[in-house]
């Protein structure tokens, strides 16, 4: 993690040190390599009006020396037999800088318990950059799913079957509350969509009062505060987009007065859509996109 963010206790020790012992690996991967072209190239000696000055003549070594050039030719044809050797290396530097982010996304610190990553829905400003603002007062739109969503989901192409025909009976009356598969209910005025074209179940809003553990999976974790009265919120370190995971991309659905507006109007080829990119737009639909931030822990 950047200096400038969140101290993470006893991972501020461990980093230096996981650092280290990658980038050693990583010279020693890249000194076994030999100089390109245009390296060799530039290594040669110049003149003052830059022309190459003309090779030096080699003479031939002498006949003892023959079994020596023979020695030498041997261990160069070896050399060439090691690329597994070195895709060894790079293998085990590259999981080792692999290893030690995930150690930082995941260590607590103090105050700050682990708990499994849930989800927050939240919601820009009015008119802002997520690039440029670390607060705000809109917390109360700002949503939590406790458990990922995606996997509880339903793809368009199964809507027709698994949500749209399908409704619950709640004390003897028929509510016409479409029920997905996982057993959330479908609210055909109010819905979700994420990346892959999975509709989900709406978060629970609004976010409660606290103070968040939260990273978008990059180089910031800080902490989000979220305090009481009016959803007042601050991030300790960054701004809103540091603390986005970008792969995720989520939208709130609503039929335009009235209309027809549904998952059934989606257009399939929209999807998957690419990180950091805005959701399509569902004809018949009003559309507002929410960055999606990984908690990973929460106040002890």
């Amino acid at each position: 993690l950047p200096s400038h963010n969140l101290s993470l206790g006893p991972q501020c020790i461990m980093k230096p040190i996981l650092q280290f012992v990658t980038l050693s690996l990583l010279c020693k991967v890249s000194s076994g390599f030999p100089p390109s072209p245009s390296l060799q190239h530039h290594r040669q000696i110049t003149n003052i009006n830059h022309h190459v000055a003309p090779p030096i003549p080699r003479l031939p070594p002498p006949l003892h020396m023959s079994k020596l050039d023979d020695e030498n030719e041997n261990d160069n044809i070896n050399k060439k037999k090691k690329p597994l050797g070195v895709r060894r290396s790079l293998f085990i530097s590259t999981s080792l800088a692999i290893i030690t982010n995930l150690g930082l996304l995941y260590a607590a610190p103090p105050g700050f318990r682990r708990i499994p990553i849930q989800f927050i829905a939240a919601l820009p400003p009015r008119a802002s950059d997520s690039k440029m603002i670390s607060s705000g007062s809109n917390a109360k739109e700002w949503g939590l799913w406790t458990a990922d969503p995606g996997p509880r989901g339903v793809f368009l192409h199964d809507y027709e079957t698994d949500i749209r025909t399908t409704t619950t009976i709640t004390n003897n009356n028929n509510n016409n509350n479409k029920m997905a598969p996982a057993g959330w209910k479908f609210d055909e005025n109010d819905w979700w969509l994420e990346e892959h074209g999975i509709i989900m179940e709406s978060p629970t809003f609004p976010l409660a009062v606290g103070r968040y553990l939260v990273t978008g999976g990059r180089w910031v974790t800080t902490v989000l505060e979220v305090e009481e009265g009016g959803g007042r919120w601050n991030l300790r370190d960054g701004t809103l987009y540091d603390v986005t995971h970008l792969p995720c991309r989520s939208a709130r659905y609503k039929p335009k007065g009235g209309g027809i507006g549904s998952p059934s109007m989606a257009r399939r080829g929209d999807f998957p859509v690419k990180p950091g990119a805005v959701m399509p737009d569902v004809d018949g639909c009003d559309k507002v996109d929410y960055a999606v931030l990984f908690v990973i822990g929460v106040e002890a």
